[in-house]
């Protein structure tokens, strides 16, 4: 049962013999790495070119196609994956060597409770470091605050908790992002790994797994880093943090309309709810809230989130 690996690579020449050689050490090796670039000026391309000339596993992709974001880049990579499972990984992490064998063995747990016809993903937790590869942080959920692991349709709308390195998915999933992703360059989806955890959470199953099989590596060009998380200082910068709260409403919008036939009922319902709430006055934004039980479990994240449907001004929801 063969994996493809999808890498998006830009700029990455530091990393990138590290990544990919993490990738050829698994102890699972029935996998394809398939790689496009976004128009690298540094030596990413004679890396990637070396590696495939020495792993016939190994193919760079010619899309065709200047991306210029993570999510668009990753999410147009995902239409070539033909296999059963595929991956996401970064260019400049490094994969324990038990990663794939561990998450397809949950997988496969999947799908016996579920059935293959089922859109169904794994992902795991991470260990943060530095540069150098010394780790800093053994878990980078707690770390970051993101948060615990979750499968929570409730929670994962409002935060995404899996980062993209770390999932693994089946075809079915695949096939279902495809269908939502008619447009890879579309504002309102925030990130990929958001995405795709939506769309497998929503329309089928995800398991969380606490055991680390990434290290996160931090350096100075890190697109998105894993700050430690403060509570306080996040209050504080309220604007943004409402602005990121609709954002994510409009987000879950666009998959609604996209694909809310392959929901259960009762996802949908609690999808339509939260969408709802960027249309009817605050304090009934509230009070959907509570009843879907869409709130926030943490008391201070909880303040936070009704604050930011008490900011909301039409700037925040608008097309």
């Amino acid at each position: 049962m063969t994996v493809d690996i999808l890498m998006a690579t830009y700029n990455g020449a530091d990393y990138l013999n590290d990544q990919i050689q993490s990738i050829v050490n698994q102890n699972y090796s029935d996998w394809d790495l398939l790689i496009s670039d976004d128009g690298s000026f540094d030596a990413t391309i004679d890396i990637l070119e070396n590696w495939s000339n020495q792993d016939s596993r190994i193919e760079i992709l010619d899309t065709g196609i200047r991306h210029g974001t993570p999510q668009s880049h990753f999410l147009d990579i995902l239409r070539y994956s033909q296999n059963e499972y595929f991956a996401f990984s970064d260019q400049d992490d490094y994969w324990l060597p038990e990663k794939l064998t561990l998450c397809l063995k949950y997988l496969h747990s999947l799908e016996k409770k579920y059935g293959k016809k089922s859109p169904l993903m794994v992902y795991t937790d991470m260990s943060v470091t530095d540069s150098n590869l010394k780790i800093t942080a053994l878990s980078f959920l707690e770390s970051s605050g993101k948060g615990k692991i979750s499968d929570s349709v409730q929670e994962l709308l409002m935060t995404s908790v899996a980062a993209g390195c770390t999932i693994v998915g089946n075809a079915e999933l695949r096939k279902v992002i495809v269908k939502a992703t008619d447009n890879v360059f579309d504002e309102k989806i925030l990130m990929h790994d958001w995405w795709t955890l939506l769309v497998a959470a929503c329309c089928g199953h995800v398991l969380g797994i606490h055991t680390p099989t990434v290290l996160y590596r931090q350096h100075d060009t890190n697109s998105i880093g894993a700050e430690r998380y403060n509570v306080f200082s996040k209050m504080r910068d309220q604007k943004e943090n409402a602005r990121k709260y609709w954002a994510s409403c409009k987000q879950a919008e666009l998959l609604y309309n996209k694909i809310n036939e392959f929901m259960p009922y009762e996802k949908k319902d609690i999808v339509a709810a939260f969408i709802s709430t960027m249309y009817v006055n605050k304090f009934s934004a509230l009070k959907i809230l509570r009843t879907n039980r869409l709130l926030k479990r943490e008391p201070l994240k909880r303040i936070g989130q009704c604050m930011s449907v008490l900011m909301r001004n039409n700037e925040m929801v608008k097309e």
